[in-house]
Protein backbone atom coordinates (compact mmCIF):
# COMPACT_ATOMS: atom_id res chain seq x y z
CA UNK A 1 0.00 0.00 0.00
CA UNK A 2 2.65 2.30 0.93
CA UNK A 3 4.57 1.74 -2.24
CA UNK A 4 1.09 2.41 -4.67
CA UNK A 5 0.06 5.74 -2.36
CA UNK A 6 4.58 6.72 -3.43
CA UNK A 7 3.75 5.45 -6.97
CA UNK A 8 0.77 7.18 -7.23
CA UNK A 9 1.91 11.20 -5.88
CA UNK A 10 5.06 10.68 -8.49
CA UNK A 11 2.42 10.35 -10.92
CA UNK A 12 0.33 12.91 -10.06
CA UNK A 13 3.20 15.05 -9.13
CA UNK A 14 4.33 15.13 -12.79
CA UNK A 15 0.94 15.22 -14.06
CA UNK A 16 0.87 18.77 -11.69
CA UNK A 17 3.52 19.72 -13.84
CA UNK A 18 2.39 18.92 -16.90
CA UNK A 19 -0.86 21.07 -16.35
CA UNK A 20 0.97 23.93 -14.90
CA UNK A 21 3.06 23.91 -18.00
CA UNK A 22 0.01 23.68 -20.12
CA UNK A 23 -1.23 27.29 -18.28
CA UNK A 24 1.83 28.87 -18.78
CA UNK A 25 2.12 28.11 -22.70
CA UNK A 26 -2.03 28.60 -23.40
CA UNK A 27 -1.43 31.75 -21.76
CA UNK A 28 0.61 32.79 -24.50
CA UNK A 29 3.17 35.56 -22.34
CA UNK A 30 6.27 33.34 -23.23
CA UNK A 31 8.65 34.22 -25.24
CA UNK A 32 9.92 31.98 -27.35
CA UNK A 33 13.52 30.89 -25.60
CA UNK A 34 10.61 29.76 -22.68
CA UNK A 35 8.45 28.59 -24.66
CA UNK A 36 11.24 26.07 -26.24
CA UNK A 37 12.24 25.34 -22.67
CA UNK A 38 8.74 24.71 -21.15
CA UNK A 39 8.37 22.21 -24.47
CA UNK A 40 11.27 20.06 -23.76
CA UNK A 41 10.31 19.95 -20.46
CA UNK A 42 6.94 18.88 -20.61
CA UNK A 43 8.36 16.24 -23.16
CA UNK A 44 10.87 14.93 -20.56
CA UNK A 45 7.63 15.15 -17.96
CA UNK A 46 6.13 13.20 -20.32
CA UNK A 47 8.39 10.82 -20.79
CA UNK A 48 8.78 10.31 -17.21
CA UNK A 49 4.96 10.06 -16.23
CA UNK A 50 4.95 7.20 -18.40
CA UNK A 51 7.73 5.32 -16.85
CA UNK A 52 5.58 5.96 -13.24
CA UNK A 53 2.54 4.97 -14.61
CA UNK A 54 4.25 1.39 -15.47
CA UNK A 55 6.14 1.38 -12.06
CA UNK A 56 2.26 2.57 -10.75
CA UNK A 57 1.04 -0.84 -12.82
CA UNK A 58 3.95 -3.04 -11.53
CA UNK A 59 3.15 -1.94 -7.35
CA UNK A 60 -0.52 -2.23 -7.98
CA UNK A 61 -0.08 -6.08 -9.30
CA UNK A 62 2.43 -7.05 -6.46
CA UNK A 63 -0.12 -5.18 -4.18
CA UNK A 64 -2.61 -7.51 -5.33
CA UNK A 65 -0.41 -10.50 -5.15
CA UNK A 66 -0.11 -9.41 -2.24
CA UNK A 67 -3.25 -9.27 -0.89
CA UNK A 68 -4.83 -12.57 -2.33
CA UNK A 69 -2.01 -14.09 -0.57
CA UNK A 70 -3.57 -12.43 2.88
CA UNK A 71 -6.65 -13.59 2.19
CA UNK A 72 -5.50 -17.19 1.59
CA UNK A 73 -3.35 -17.13 4.87
CA UNK A 74 -6.56 -15.97 6.72
CA UNK A 75 -8.45 -18.57 5.87
CA UNK A 76 -5.63 -21.22 6.51
CA UNK A 77 -5.84 -19.29 10.07
CA UNK A 78 -9.21 -19.61 10.25
CA UNK A 79 -9.54 -22.81 9.03
CA UNK A 80 -6.50 -24.07 11.79
CA UNK A 81 -7.98 -22.68 14.34
CA UNK A 82 -11.53 -24.39 13.66
CA UNK A 83 -9.15 -27.55 13.81
CA UNK A 84 -7.22 -26.78 16.66
CA UNK A 85 -10.51 -26.35 18.20
CA UNK A 86 -11.93 -29.49 17.27
CA UNK A 87 -8.74 -31.50 18.32
CA UNK A 88 -8.72 -29.79 21.86
CA UNK A 89 -12.64 -31.00 22.21
CA UNK A 90 -11.99 -34.36 21.01
CA UNK A 91 -8.74 -34.59 23.41
CA UNK A 92 -10.79 -33.30 26.09
CA UNK A 93 -13.89 -35.86 25.43
CA UNK A 94 -11.03 -38.42 25.20
CA UNK A 95 -10.08 -37.13 28.48
CA UNK A 96 -13.34 -37.14 30.40
CA UNK A 97 -13.83 -40.52 29.37
CA UNK A 98 -10.45 -42.04 30.42
CA UNK A 99 -10.78 -40.27 33.63
CA UNK A 100 -14.36 -41.79 33.45
CA UNK A 101 -13.21 -45.25 32.90
CA UNK A 102 -10.35 -45.13 35.45
CA UNK A 103 -12.67 -43.86 38.18
CA UNK A 104 -15.14 -47.07 37.62
CA UNK A 105 -11.99 -49.29 37.36
CA UNK A 106 -11.03 -47.82 40.78
CA UNK A 107 -14.21 -48.51 42.02
CA UNK A 108 -13.93 -52.22 40.45
CA UNK A 109 -10.51 -52.68 42.44
CA UNK A 110 -12.18 -51.21 45.63
CA UNK A 111 -14.43 -53.96 45.52
CA UNK A 112 -12.67 -56.85 44.80
CA UNK A 113 -9.92 -55.51 47.54
CA UNK A 114 -12.29 -55.73 50.39
CA UNK A 115 -11.22 -58.48 52.72
CA UNK A 116 -7.64 -59.04 51.04
CA UNK A 117 -5.24 -58.64 54.04
CA UNK A 118 -4.20 -54.79 53.91
CA UNK A 119 -0.16 -56.12 54.71
CA UNK A 120 -0.53 -58.22 51.35
CA UNK A 121 -2.50 -55.27 49.42
CA UNK A 122 0.63 -52.60 50.34
CA UNK A 123 2.95 -54.97 48.97
CA UNK A 124 1.11 -56.21 45.87
CA UNK A 125 0.68 -51.97 45.75
CA UNK A 126 4.50 -51.08 46.15
CA UNK A 127 5.80 -53.77 43.72
CA UNK A 128 3.34 -52.37 41.23
CA UNK A 129 4.59 -49.07 41.29
CA UNK A 130 7.84 -50.31 41.14
CA UNK A 131 7.56 -52.21 38.44
CA UNK A 132 5.26 -49.78 35.93
CA UNK A 133 1.65 -51.48 37.02
CA UNK A 134 1.61 -54.81 36.98
CA UNK A 135 2.26 -56.32 40.56
CA UNK A 136 1.05 -59.72 40.58
CA UNK A 137 1.92 -62.46 37.39
CA UNK A 138 0.72 -66.18 36.79
CA UNK A 139 3.37 -68.66 37.27
CA UNK A 140 2.68 -70.85 33.93
CA UNK A 141 4.50 -73.77 32.88
CA UNK A 142 7.72 -72.75 34.96
CA UNK A 143 7.93 -69.57 33.62
CA UNK A 144 7.40 -66.13 35.11
CA UNK A 145 4.41 -64.12 32.50
CA UNK A 146 6.26 -61.06 34.06
CA UNK A 147 9.73 -60.99 32.81
CA UNK A 148 9.26 -64.44 30.77
CA UNK A 149 11.82 -65.96 32.63
CA UNK A 150 11.72 -69.60 33.04
CA UNK A 151 12.71 -70.84 36.90
CA UNK A 152 14.87 -73.11 37.70
CA UNK A 153 13.51 -76.30 38.49
CA UNK A 154 15.02 -76.17 42.35
CA UNK A 155 12.74 -73.27 42.76
CA UNK A 156 10.01 -74.31 40.86
CA UNK A 157 10.40 -77.53 43.48
CA UNK A 158 10.72 -75.09 46.57
CA UNK A 159 7.15 -72.82 45.17
CA UNK A 160 5.15 -76.23 45.11
CA UNK A 161 5.86 -77.39 48.70
CA UNK A 162 4.90 -73.23 49.83
CA UNK A 163 1.55 -73.67 51.33
CA UNK A 164 -1.05 -72.13 49.16
CA UNK A 165 -1.78 -69.24 50.89
CA UNK A 166 1.88 -68.11 51.15
CA UNK A 167 3.30 -64.97 48.61
CA UNK A 168 5.95 -66.31 46.28
CA UNK A 169 7.98 -64.26 44.84
CA UNK A 170 9.72 -64.13 41.13
CA UNK A 171 13.73 -64.58 41.78
CA UNK A 172 14.13 -62.20 38.75
CA UNK A 173 11.92 -59.52 38.40
CA UNK A 174 10.29 -59.91 41.94
CA UNK A 175 6.36 -59.66 40.99
CA UNK A 176 4.50 -61.61 43.48
CA UNK A 177 3.43 -64.85 41.16
CA UNK A 178 0.12 -66.32 41.16
CA UNK A 179 -0.01 -70.03 41.50
CA UNK A 180 -2.60 -71.68 39.24
CA UNK A 181 -3.72 -75.68 38.36
CA UNK A 182 -1.82 -76.57 35.00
Amino acid sequence: NREVAKAQALVNESQSFIARNHKKLDSGSLNHKDTLAITEEMSALVIRVSRFEDDLLEVMESQEACQTAHKQIEQAITDLEGDLAAATQERDDALAAIVAQGRAVVGRRDAEVRGIDAALLKRYDTIRSRLGGVGAVRLWGGRCEGCQMELPPGDLDKISRTAPDQVVLCEECGRILVRVPQ
